[in-house]
This record gives C-alpha cells, structure tokens and sequence, in this order.
C-alpha cells in the first residue's frame, strides 16, 4: 500500500502496477480512481471507474483493491 495525499485539481498519471494496490479513502473529498487492463499502461476502453470516498449510500466505497497486471 502506498500512503499519499492529493490535493484539489491533482491527478495521478497512468501508470502500470505489477501487483495488486489497495487504496484507502481516509478523509476530505472524495476520490475517482480509474484504472483499465492494458499491457502498455495507457488507458483502454475498458475503464472502470470507482469513486472512494464516505457516502456508500451514493456508492462510494471507503476501500478498493485494484488488481495489478499479471
């Protein structure tokens, strides 16, 4: 697990991960994390989109576990 804050308007780059990561919403605002199944690590049309964050009634979800590209 990777422990780090962004700030409002902060994106994270596309990226690849060989392992699994687990992403943890904490506190402030919530998060949309996108992430797609592609071997060269740029986004595919197959993008699930997942917003983390307190409200679970609106189907936010205070944990995720992004499976890494096997």
């Amino acid at each position: 697990m990777i422990y780090f804050l962004l700030h409002p308007g902060e994106e994270s780059a596309w990226n690849t991960m060989h392992s699994d990561e687990i992403w943890l919403w904490h506190s402030g605002g919530s998060l949309k994390l996108c992430y797609a199944p592609d071997a060269d690590g740029q986004p595919s049309d197959d993008v699930t989109e997942i917003v983390l964050g307190p409200d679970v009634v609106a189907g936010q979800q205070p944990m995720v576990v992004v499976p890494g590209r096997m």
